[in-house]
């Protein structure tokens, strides 16, 4: 009977740790990531091809269905805007990048088949905290980790398994699994910190504002606000002052700041602000429906040709470093906003659904999509394989939340 068992079990443990190895492996190993994101895919597709109730279940909660049909139609009104403006070379392989978000649904098929629990998948999630604390060890800190992509992005996918890694931390049924939590949170964070994401760290400090707000507004506690505020902001004083890797990027920032205003544009900062400034132009050439995904890249061969920016600039063709600028430049104020519906959507409906009252699992959720989203103010966020994947991730969770407060057959590991 043991060895039916962990044979009828081995399924769910498989999946679980699939998914739970994802986040880290994308970043560290070269095409394990995305070879995971795929393999997940076709397992889905495989459970729908089988089994027609599987499809159904999908469509059970009408909140998921909602979900889904806001990505759908956030990708077609890409797709057609492309279409209207002109597909090249350029414009082509960003929408087959954005197309990876159609992999959401079968993988969530994945998960409703298998009827995984919160539980089982946060729990998962440790083998990612644990990946990013083995790579950190053997790494040297002497420059920025990067694993297989830009520090940037590999800090906030760090940062968004250290926030996933936490509800395991509270609420693991044993003392094992709270320690395992604890040590896989604790690697995230330092892989986080050692990345040196300054745009990640000031994400992740206006999503914990943005939580202690929302707290503060159900409770109607608002000296708990101003207390937690307080004490978030002790906190994140203390470690900029304390924290080596985290004092340097603060030093940098501040002496790129005084540059910048000096008009001295060679650096991080200044970059971007020039970077900025040609994706606004752009986007003011066309408000309402952009000017496609080319239209930044060309405002730049622009101000190159024409001597306004030096040829180093070329390097920065592809995009301006801020996820909402870009989308107005290339799909306009619609985009915009299909932009704002596609990632707080989520937010909302969960606080809907669960009347204001997440839980753990949930407020974890909502903070890493919440994050993510500040983190596009630095970077282009759906320009990025690696965080398009990282974010349709996030998307299943939360679908799968909404889709958990109405069933109870779901599967927990032990």
């Amino acid at each position: 009977m043991k060895i039916k068992l962990s044979l009828k079990m081995f399924p769910y443990y498989l999946v679980a740790a699939l998914i739970g190895a994802y986040p880290a492996s994308s970043v560290i190993i070269d095409g394990v990531g995305s070879g995971l994101w795929y393999l997940l895919a076709l397992f889905g597709l495989i459970c729908a091809a089988i089994n027609v109730t599987c499809k159904l279940h999908f469509t059970c909660e009408p909140e998921v269905r909602l979900l889904g049909l806001i990505l759908l139609a956030f990708l077609a009104y890409t797709l057609i805007n492309q279409i209207t403006h002109g597909i090249d070379d350029f414009s082509e392989s960003r929408l087959e990048r954005q197309a990876l978000l159609l992999l959401t649904f079968p993988i969530y098929v994945l998960i409703a088949k298998l009827r995984l629990d919160q539980e089982a998948i946060f729990k998962s999630i440790i083998i990612s905290g644990l990946i990013f604390l083995v790579y950190f060890l053997v790494s040297p800190t002497t420059s920025r980790l990067d694993g297989v992509v830009h520090a940037i992005h590999f800090g906030n996918i760090a940062m968004i398994t250290g926030l996933l890694c936490i509800p395991t931390t509270l609420n693991g049924h044993s003392l094992l699994w709270r320690l395992l939590a604890i040590v896989a949170v604790t690697g995230a964070l330092i892989s986080f910190i050692y990345a040196g994401s300054r745009g990640g760290v000031v994400a992740l400090s206006i999503a914990l504002f943005c939580g202690l707000l929302l707290h503060a507004f159900r409770s109607k506690l608002f000296g708990r606000f101003a207390l937690g505020t307080i004490a978030l902001s002790a906190i994140i004083i203390v470690s900029i002052k304390t924290v080596e890797p985290l004092n340097n990027r603060y030093t940098a920032t501040v002496i790129e700041l005084k540059a910048t205003e000096e008009g001295h544009f060679n650096n991080s900062i200044g970059i971007r602000f020039q970077l900025w400034e040609q994706a606004w132009s752009a986007a003011q050439q066309n408000f309402l429906t952009g000017g496609g995904f080319h239209a930044y890249r060309q405002e730049m061969l622009n101000a190159i040709s024409s001597g306004e920016l030096g040829s180093f600039y070329g390097h920065f063709l592809s995009e301006p470093h801020n996820q909402i600028l870009f989308q107005l430049s290339s799909t306009g104020i619609i985009g915009v906003g299909l932009l704002f519906l596609l990632f707080f959507a989520p937010v909302v409906l969960i606080l809907k659904k669960s009347n204001f009252h997440p839980n753990a699992y949930e407020i974890c959720i909502i903070l890493s999509i919440t994050a993510l989203f500040f983190c596009g103010l630095t970077i282009t966020l759906l320009n990025q394989r690696k965080i398009i994947q990282i974010f349709g991730l996030l998307y299943i969770l939360a679908a799968w939340s909404l889709q958990s407060r109405n069933s109870q057959d779901q599967l927990t590991i032990p």
